[in-house]
């Protein structure tokens, strides 16, 4: 009988304490953010990820009455803020900017400890930008089939500035050496902004840019040979795509907002309430239009679908084109 006893009180105390746990998760959640949430941004301070992302994090705090807090770590292509971000607690106070070289391209080139599609809660995407293939104004290049004949009888001069080893710009100009038969050089540098200014100094041939080109083709430094978005840019109409010049490939870049897997539902509705209030900011679409890029707001489900599409489309150019992944480490 004492035994009997005895576990039935250790059941009810047991069961008293799953509720009150329960009972202070569920509080835990309705009370989010009682504290400042982190921001990760796997980029130096000053290029366009940092810049874009504290003016989010700036016009999201409004809406989530919590400071948001800007965390810099960059590292590996920002591969280092992915595997932090992978790995935070799934409490909704780390969350990050991700982009898409570390988190669709880098994943199909090197073994990851983080999986695209497995460890990440999608919040939203917030821009997209349409990368290009650019070139000073006093080159002797005034359009890209005068640039491809240069490369063609002049093996191994062209060498091109472009974002890291591991972008989508870095797939297309491969893709593109392969299908025309030119052979041009990959001249990684840490940021957009370093390539660009390599470029604007004579130190590469061309930049294949994600965005950074935007200020400097406005104020005729630079001109656009092609488009590597899969539509003409609302602001550089005049400039053709690839697409419009004969040639399947594209570089499709996403900057978005992401968490790691296993965040409540209640905190992932908030903290997408608060960023889609964020990209209605002016001060964030002044920005925006400033740096040349295209406001693509997606919520966390079609932004999860959209990540999903991109991985195995760029998989798909990998394996079709043959690429030597081994040339882009």
């Amino acid at each position: 009988m004492k035994r009997w006893m005895m576990t039935l009180t250790f059941f009810f105390l047991f069961l008293s304490f799953s509720c009150i746990c329960q009972n202070t998760f569920i509080y835990a959640q309705s009370q989010y953010p009682s504290k400042p949430v982190n921001f990760l941004i796997g980029y130096p301070p000053g290029g366009l990820s940092d810049l874009t992302g504290r003016a989010l994090a700036m016009a999201a705090e409004k809406a989530l009455k919590q400071p948001i807090v800007v965390v810099n770590k960059p590292g590996a292509s920002s591969s280092l803020q992915m595997v932090l971000l992978a790995q935070a607690k799934p409490d909704g106070y780390t969350i990050g900017s991700i982009a898409v070289s570390a988190t669709v391209v880098m994943p199909l080139i090197e073994k990851m400890t983080y999986n695209p599609l497995k460890d990440f809660t999608y919040i939203c995407n917030c821009f997209n930008y349409a990368p290009a293939l650019v070139v000073r104004t006093d080159s002797p290049w005034r359009n890209f089939k005068e640039f491809v004949d240069f490369a063609r009888q002049n093996p191994g001069v062209v060498k091109y500035g472009t974002h890291g080893a591991y972008g989508t710009c870095t797939l297309v100009m491969e893709g593109l050496s392969k299908k025309l038969g030119v052979q041009w050089d990959t001249v990684p540098f840490k940021s957009d902004p370093a390539a660009v200014t390599a470029l604007l100094g004579g130190h590469v041939t061309a930049a294949a840019s994600p965005s950074n080109y935007a200020p400097h083709v406005r104020a005729g430094k630079l001109r656009i040979l092609a488009l590597m978005s899969p539509k003409r840019s609302p602001e550089f109409p005049e400039a053709p795509t690839l697409k419009d010049l004969g040639y399947d490939l594209v570089a499709e870049g996403f900057i978005g907002v992401a968490g790691p897997m296993g965040m409540p539902e209640s905190i992932v509705r908030k903290l997408e309430e608060a960023f889609t209030q964020a990209v209605k900011d002016p001060a964030y679409l002044e920005l925006l239009k400033q740096l040349g890029l295209i406001e693509d707001y997606k919520n966390g489900k079609d932004f999860a679908k959209y990540v999903a599409g991109s991985f195995y489309q760029h998989d798909e150019l990998i394996h079709k084109l043959g690429l030597d992944v081994s040339k882009l480490k």
